[in-house]
């Protein structure tokens, strides 16, 4: 067996213990805190209603389970050996990210979803974007002048800076991207069960997250690079992203939580940059 396989699997087997630990404390916090909430009531209703009154506003959140993967990427510089395909464009790599410039750019139909021009004329199109058929629109991390699309894997979108396409918008037409590919994933355990959107939008309440009067704008889930070995081996997990708008400076926060254990993970600023 590969000795970076092996290592990578070492790796998740000390994070899996970690996650039963964590688990296991979490519950046991649960317990002794509903123990002590009001008869008639719930820890979810109690902590919903907490944040009702710090004036939090976050939509509608589900409390639905779903299942996840550990997966890993080994980089791959297959974006530059395939960009000969490319045509009526100018094009550059570098760090394993492919830059385009059209030597036209493309006219929006729709100023108000470009993606659907983006959709229709490009995407299906291999002589102007390689692996489309590989990538979904992202509305969440689109604006007004970049449309992103993220790679999907196992069934997820990317939320990572591997793995997108960012099409640059000007003047009502798109001039170019920037592409990062996932060419060589792999699971390296079976399926297992994550929290749900609603567990991790309370949990970031709990560990105080969110100040008062914030606005959850969007939370998804998607995956996010856990580690990165070398810089040629990357780590990825099913995460929780929750936009927040911060009520003092209206300034986006993007919180990440870890859909196995409920960890909070380092805020994300990297995926818009």
């Amino acid at each position: 067996m590969d000795f970076r396989r092996i290592q990578i699997i070492f790796i998740i087997v000390f994070l899996g213990l970690n996650i039963f630990l964590f688990t296991s404390l979490r519950q046991n916090q649960q317990i002794e805190i509903s123990s002590r909430a009001s008869p008639g009531t719930t820890k979810t209703g109690t902590t919903l209603k907490e944040m009702r009154e710090d004036d939090i506003k976050y939509g509608s959140i589900s409390n639905k389970k779903e299942t996840g993967v550990y997966m890993s990427n080994k980089s791959s510089d297959v974006l530059k050996s395939d960009a000969n395909q490319l045509q009526s464009q100018v094009t550059t790599y570098k760090d394993n990210q492919l830059s385009s410039v059209f030597v036209t750019p493309i006219n929006i139909a729709d100023s108000e979803s470009p993606n659907k021009t983006i959709d229709k004329t490009i995407m299906s199109d291999k002589t102007l974007i390689l692996h489309g058929d590989d990538y979904r629109y992202n509305s969440s991390l689109s604006t007004e002048t970049s449309v992103v699309y993220s790679q999907v894997v196992y069934d997820k979108m990317v939320y990572s800076n591997v793995g997108l396409i960012k099409f640059t918008i000007q003047n009502n037409k798109i001039s170019g991207y920037s592409q990062t590919y996932m060419a060589n994933t792999e699971k390296l355990r079976e399926n297992e069960s994550i929290i749900s959107q609603q567990q991790a939008i309370l949990i970031l309440y709990q560990y105080n997250q969110f100040a008062s009067k914030s606005k959850v704008k969007w939370s998804k889930l998607g995956y996010a690079e856990l580690l990165s070995l070398d810089k040629k081996y990357s780590v990825y997990i099913p995460v929780w992203i929750v936009a927040v708008k911060n009520p003092s400076n209206g300034v986006t926060q993007y919180k990440q939580v870890n859909s196995f254990s409920g960890a909070i993970m380092k805020d994300s600023t990297d995926i818009l940059n």
